[in-house]
């Protein structure tokens, strides 16, 4: 019996847009939707961003969901996405910005679901519907994508590692760009660390906002993901990580 991602819900379920409905009018013209998965790229062409996941119920989507939307996602993400100018993000626009990537990434990690795990666990996915709680290994990160104005593009990767010290790392990034905006979600699970670092090849053009938000942030960034090159290579950047253990 399917489950509600965020809820006890067994049943019917009801379609979480990937693409938000208030995107639909952001940009004129043909859309591109692109989502990548295990190395598979699917790509399509429609009139709207109107990619959806059946993982929520009606409640859930209906409600909490909706707010968040409509209260924290759509006032603080729209202008990103239509490439405006000179935007302090604050700590209240970083937190809305974030509460929405967090749900996007749970969303895409239970459509992936099917044939394995949720990466998050319930309880996780409970205390986010309940108190907007994200949980603390993961971090989040603002990047300016330049690579198609009308387009969504949206990567998932998951890494299971034995690492020579005998520890396991389970790794989850989610990666996604609407317009001019591309986020990147990551999250880690592994004792006695820190953190994890990627590889340096993109130092300096996403900014980190979640947990903490670098200060003085004006968007834009002063470099940009130029094209799908560039996406999927900062999509994949974590292929290679650095472990900063506990002291």
């Amino acid at each position: 019996m399917p489950e509600c991602a965020f809820c006890d819900h067994e049943g019917k379920l009801s379609a979480e847009h990937i693409t938000s409905k208030w995107m639909r009018g952001l940009f004129p013209g043909e859309k591109l939707t692109s989502h990548s998965k295990k190395g598979v790229t699917r790509e399509f062409k429609s009139k709207e961003l109107d990619w959806k996941a059946r993982v929520v119920c009606e409640t859930c989507n209906n409600t909490w969901m909706s707010d968040l939307e409509n209260n924290y996602a759509q006032p603080a993400i729209t202008p990103l996405i239509t490439g405006q100018r000179d935007i302090p993000i604050d700590l209240d626009k970083a937190r809305s910005i974030g509460l929405f990537a967090f749900k996007t990434a749970v969303v895409l990690d239970q459509a992936n679901s099917r044939s394995k795990e949720p990466f998050f666990e319930k309880p996780q996915r409970i205390a986010f519907k309940e108190n907007f709680y994200v949980p603390g290994n993961v971090q989040m990160w603002l990047c300016v994508s330049a690579a198609g104005r009308n387009s969504g593009r949206f990567v998932t990767s998951y890494a299971d590692l034995q690492l020579p010290l005998g520890n396991n790392l389970q790794m989850y990034v989610c990666t996604f760009a609407v317009g001019h905006l591309a986020v990147q979600i990551v999250s880690a699970k592994i004792d006695g660390f820190d953190g994890i670092e990627p590889s340096t090849d993109f130092e300096g053009l996403p900014i980190p906002f979640w947990p903490q938000l670098a200060p003085y942030y004006v968007w834009p960034n002063s470099r940009a993901l130029r094209n799908r090159d560039d996406f999927m290579a900062f999509a994949n950047r974590w292929k290679k990580v650095t472990i900063v253990w506990n002291l």
